[in-house]
């Protein structure tokens, strides 16, 4: 998914259905006339295509044939990895037969990567066939949404998914009452979330390729931006950033996870940002449930990198390389419960409750401000910022007086608060017109990275010696090897904590 194409949750929604899931669907009153058109009802089947030593998945690209009734459309996707974050442009054409057309593949630019001579002897390799049913909902306050429910199957040689989706667009007013219909089903009969199309599905068991994690976008506020409303659209990009990463992280892709737990704390730092303005028990129960998600996810993240990288290299000098085999085995059965847990987690009605949840709550807020707390919210965010801003920074400059002599709790706590501020500070920063917030910026990355090299020390030592208990005498010298290791990256960072939080302190709160 590129840039252009990030996940907005207020545009459009999909969720998983079970068969008691789709019974509850057309029993809602929203699914029946007069609120609901006549459904339209179609057939689509969606071949895909490779040569025998799939030249075109190695150049990272798909060529498909859609047939809708009688109309034929090939499509070519092609992977750009030159691109930030790599994505997928694409390219279709109308066929006069059901199999691949080479003069239209020869007017892509993926034919400058794959010359014709390349693409020959193009056989199947999945079909995915859908029955589609579309209607027209008129929801609260004049909202209008599409609502497309697609049933079938992909099948990828030996392999079936079966396919239950219901996807809604919406056409106009706002989305919260779509939300707040979606969370009605979610209580009769439990849905998931799903964020990639079924091209995208289909694309990625044609190819291998797993799905690609994204970083967080960058936030632009409008300086004259209402406090309530630049809430609702941080609140709308955090969820995105979170869904978006969703299949990277059930494929197992480390930075997937890594991606979902920056969301879960982005979503956090949003709410205690602006804490003092919002109504408390709506607040105070997301961030409760945030925080719970979060530890999940923060355990399966810990064990990525504990036998991803502190593993590696505290080990690496020749001498004690032959120890880490005893701490890779039972790291690595750790890891795996973590990850099991952690999609678990993805996948369960209290995450799909929480998401649906925060989206109709901030999308109702455009209807009612009232509904996200004080009024004070209808002020330019301009207005309220400062103030907001100056309470996580004090907060850090009392947690790091003294720096020098705080305990490894009192480190944490400091590192929690400081990264708070920073979140804080990207959330409002284009609302001002200051030209130091990057120097701000800049010296708030150097600390916060210190900070953390300190907590990924104490946390592995913590999962190190958690390895070494229920009678593992044997892994002592291997604990102990890493334990030293660690305890020179402690020293070195706590060496230049110092200077790093002199520096910090002499720079200027660019919002005052």
């Amino acid at each position: 998914m590129s840039n252009s194409e990030k996940l907005s949750i207020a545009k459009g929604l999909k969720l998983i259905l079970s068969e008691a899931a789709q019974r509850h669907l057309y029993e809602h009153a929203a699914f029946q006339p007069p609120l609901s058109s006549q459904p339209e009802r179609q057939r689509i089947t969606t071949t895909y295509y490779d040569t025998p030593d799939k030249i075109l998945a190695k150049h990272g690209a798909c060529l498909s044939i859609r047939r809708a009734g009688e109309e034929l459309v090939q499509t070519v996707t092609c992977r750009d990895d030159d691109a930030v974050n790599a994505s997928l442009s694409r390219w279709e054409g109308r066929c006069q037969e059901d199999k691949p057309d080479l003069a239209l593949f020869n007017r892509t630019p993926a034919a400058k990567q794959m010359p014709s001579s390349l693409v020959t002897n193009l056989q199947k390799t999945l079909v995915m066939e859908i029955g589609r049913t579309t209607r027209s909902l008129k929801l609260d306050h004049a909202a209008v949404a599409d609502a497309t429910l697609d049933e079938g199957r992909i099948t990828a040689g030996d392999t079936v998914v079966r396919l239950r989706e219901l996807e809604w667009k919406l056409r106009s007013g706002t989305a919260g009452p779509l939300y707040r219909l979606a969370l009605e089903l979610h209580a009769q009969a439990p849905l998931t979330i799903a964020v990639e199309s079924e091209e995208a599905r289909g694309y990625r068991l044609a190819t291998g390729i797993a799905p690609a994690s994204e970083k967080a976008s960058d936030i632009v506020l409008a300086p004259d931006i209402i406090a309530g409303e630049g809430l609702r659209q941080l609140i709308e990009s955090a969820l995105g950033h979170l869904l978006l990463n969703q299949p990277a992280a059930l494929a197992g892709v480390i930075e997937g996870v890594h991606q979902m737990r920056v969301a879960i704390r982005r979503l956090r730092a949003i709410l205690v940002l602006f804490e003092p303005y919002l109504e408390a028990h709506a607040a105070g129960r997301f961030e409760e449930e945030l925080g719970r998600v979060g530890q999940v996810f923060g355990h399966a993240r810990d064990w990525d990198v504990f036998c991803t990288e502190i593993l590696p290299i505290a080990f690496a000098p020749s001498d004690v390389c032959g120890w880490l085999h005893l701490l890779k085995e039972p790291a690595t059965v750790c890891r795996k419960a973590a990850h099991a847990a952690f999609q678990q987690e993805c996948t369960s009605p209290r995450f799909t409750a929480l998401v649906l949840g925060m989206a109709a709550w901030v999308e109702d807020s455009r209807l009612n401000a009232s509904i996200l707390g004080d009024e004070a919210l209808s002020r330019p965010l301009i207005h309220l910022a400062p103030k907001l801003l100056n309470r996580l920074a004090d907060k850090v400059d009392r947690r790091g007086q003294h720096i020098e002599n705080r305990s490894e709790e009192e480190l944490h706590a400091l590192r929690k608060a400081f990264k708070k501020l920073r979140y804080g500070t990207e959330f409002v920063e284009s609302v001002f017109f200051h030209q130091n917030e990057k120097h701000f910026q800049k010296c708030c990355t150097r600390l916060q990275e210190i900070l953390g090299t300190i907590n990924d020390a104490a946390n592995a030592e913590v999962l190190a010696q958690s390895l070494a208990q229920g009678g593992r005498a044997d892994l002592a010298p291997a604990v102990g090897i890493l334990a030293k290791d660690l305890e020179q990256k402690w020293q070195k960072s706590l060496h230049d904590l110092g200077e790093a939080w002199k520096e910090f302190q002499r720079a200027r709160r660019f919002w005052s």
